[in-house]
């Protein structure tokens, strides 16, 4: 990394396929992302990773609130006494600052879908 030119470039590359590893699920380690925007960090400066560091926190904050989640609707349903299972839905939370911006896609929901917003 120390021997690139424009690192700024870099940094924005990196960013991006960041990015889209952690929101896919595709990167190898957790450890060996932090420790990449740790060098990285090193080499330019905490404001050029500040972005990266926050995707990290979001995904983290993500995964507890994804278990939160899980434990009420599992409380939720032994207190009604339901087995029904609902469909298998899995949200992440992101901070609009920290992520590269997309152009958001026109979906429509299923009915399905619309039924598990009202949670």
């Amino acid at each position: 990394f120390s021997y690139l030119k424009d690192k700024d470039l870099f940094g924005e590359i990196y960013k991006n396929q960041l990015a889209k590893r952690l929101l896919t699920q595709k990167s190898r380690s957790g450890e060996a992302e932090k420790s990449m925007i740790s060098k990285m960090k090193m080499q330019c400066g905490t404001q050029f990773t500040t972005k990266m560091e926050g995707m990290m926190v979001d995904l983290a904050v993500s995964e507890d609130q994804k278990k939160l989640f899980a434990s009420y609707v599992d409380n939720k349903q032994r207190t009604v006494g339901s087995d029904q299972v609902g469909p298998d839905l899995t949200v992440q939370v992101l901070t609009m600052g920290f992520w590269p911006s997309y152009n958001p896609p026109d979906l429509s929901l299923t009915p399905e879908m619309k039924s598990c917003m009202d949670v």
